[in-house]
């Protein structure tokens, strides 16, 4: 049997399934172009719902640092 999903992901777990930086998903949140709440001074969690909608929008997108190195 699988675990049951948690309601909210962190900013580290978004990043990891996203391929992008936790920086980057924390400027996203800032920006209010993804949606979170923030818990204390420092923690944000993004509610599952807007995580998929986000994680759905970037199908296909790689991250640009890694995958468009040039061979030398």
């Amino acid at each position: 049997m699988s675990e049951p999903q948690s309601p909210v992901l962190t900013v580290t777990e978004l990043a990891r399934e996203a391929g992008v930086s936790g920086s980057n998903i924390r400027q996203l949140l800032a920006k209010g172009i993804l949606l979170g709440h923030k818990l204390g001074d420092s923690i944000w969690v993004i509610p599952r719902e807007e995580a998929e909608r986000y994680l759905a929008s970037r199908k296909g997108r790689r991250r640009a640092s890694f995958y468009n190195r040039r061979e030398v």
